[in-house]
């Protein structure tokens, strides 16, 4: 899956995020995508116990779904955790992207992934919206996934 927008390839499709969390707490999230990737937003967390500096910019942020059926795979960081004290809460252009979390060796790829720095890639934040219930027409399998 590419990280880049291509002329070849077209716009990434993406299954947008709803708010599911009070905007006035979590701020707005966003993924925005320019002539070579897109990015995603969040603005800074300002609660009891939480003081971040910066709001939440990375980018590239998505890896493309070929098939352009689940939306592209997105890296949101700590998400809508506070990032205090953190490698997150950094100004924007030093902020770490996609790219710190891939590694290759004899062409094969792999991205790291642990409890702390990197939770996970995100498809949505409401996976309702991936599945209507009818085996014929929803996103996802109903029943079991397997690799």
């Amino acid at each position: 899956p590419s990280l880049y927008v291509s002329g070849r390839l077209g716009p990434m499709y993406m299954t947008p995020f709803e708010t599911l969390v009070d905007p006035s707490v979590v701020g707005n999230r966003e993924i925005t995508c320019n002539e070579r990737y897109c990015e995603y937003t969040r603005a800074r967390l300002q609660s009891p116990g939480c003081f971040e500096k910066f709001a939440t910019t990375i980018g590239p942020a998505t890896f493309r779904d070929d098939s352009e059926t689940l939306g592209a795979a997105v890296l949101v960081g700590r998400g809508v955790q506070c990032k205090t004290n953190t490698d997150w809460d950094t100004p924007a252009e030093h902020t770490l992207s996609a790219t710190n979390f891939i590694g290759s060796a004899d062409g094969i790829e792999a991205m790291q992934f642990d409890s702390e720095l990197n939770t996970g890639l995100f498809i949505t934040d409401n996976i309702d919206a991936l599945v209507d219930g009818d085996p014929e027409t929803s996103t996802l399998p109903l029943e079991e996934l397997t690799a």
